[in-house]
């Protein structure tokens, strides 16, 4: 899906920010039951090459975040 959405000028804004690859993501975006030992990236925030050019996306610190969810949530800041 990631190379379908390219191709027609969509990316995903965490992979281009931070020059990853699909699967090789170092942030996670999702803590298993809430636990630290249980990290995943599974959580996604596209745009289109546009807004990736004037844009920067903010992953939610899990110190801020895990008491109220087990997701971190993916911000879009959009440049002026």
């Amino acid at each position: 899906m990631i190379e379908e959405l390219k191709g027609i000028g969509v990316e995903s804004r965490y992979l281009h920010q931070f020059n990853e690859s699909q699967g090789g993501e170092t942030k996670p975006t999702f803590y298993l039951h809430r636990s630290t030992d249980k990290p995943y990236h599974i959580d996604y925030a596209f745009a289109s090459n546009d807004l990736i050019i004037k844009s920067s996306l903010v992953v939610g610190a899990k110190e801020e975040w895990l008491s109220v969810s087990d997701h971190m949530p993916l911000c879009i800041e959009l440049d002026r």
